[in-house]
């Protein structure tokens, strides 16, 4: 089974509840960029063999590190 993206899971969300408050909005968003972050380190974990955690290039040591240096600039 193809596992749902975080931008599918919000947006379903988002079509079932038309009448969400603002709080729940934010929560809603909060969770998807924490599955969004999660499905991004295990894309790269799966990428990056175990006797090769340095990743290709050398600059990453695991899978927080590339998400940080990648994605929180």
């Amino acid at each position: 089974m193809e596992q749902e993206s975080a931008i599918d899971w919000f947006f379903l969300w988002f079509i079932d509840n038309p009448k969400g408050t603002h709080e729940e909005y934010l929560e809603a968003y909060d969770k998807a960029k924490a599955m969004e972050k999660e499905q991004i380190k295990d894309a790269y974990e799966n990428g990056v063999s175990d006797e090769n955690e340095s990743n290709l290039s050398g600059l990453f040591t695991n899978a927080e590190q590339y998400y940080n240096e990648t994605y929180n600039k």
